[in-house]
């Protein structure tokens, strides 16, 4: 499991765990607005969106990149990400680069007019 979050003034922040590890990290909210770059990958990918839905109800006006990579497996169950994360174009106004691996996403949402870079895999 690879989880990332990087904010505006600090260096990125990657952790790289063994899937018998647990970790918790507490994010206070009010630090969300300044999160540029949110990584999602790995084979509990749809666990750690999950646990990120209360993010995503914010508005992260700095956030650039949003990068989530499914397992093959995890990926046969079909996540939309416009529903799963209730992810809104007013919200992620600096939205630029949109990565995605295993994830669906409707091509009439909002958020993909301003994109810069759009991967999808």
């Amino acid at each position: 499991m690879d989880t990332s979050l990087s904010r505006q003034n600090s260096r990125e922040g990657i952790l790289a765990l063994r899937s018998e590890l647990k970790l918790s990290v507490v994010l206070p909210l009010e630090d969300a607005a300044r999160v540029q770059c949110i990584r999602v990958s790995g084979a509990t990918a749809v666990l750690q969106l999950d646990k990120l839905q209360p993010l995503f109800d914010k508005t992260l006006r700095c956030l650039e990149t949003l990068d989530i990579r499914m397992d093959v497996l995890e990926a046969q169950h079909g996540v939309v990400l416009t529903e799963f994360l209730n992810i809104d174009e007013k919200r992620l106004p600096a939205l630029r680069s949109l990565s995605l691996k295993g994830v669906y996403i409707p091509w009439n949402s909002e958020f993909l007019r301003d994109l810069r870079d759009l991967y999808i895999t």
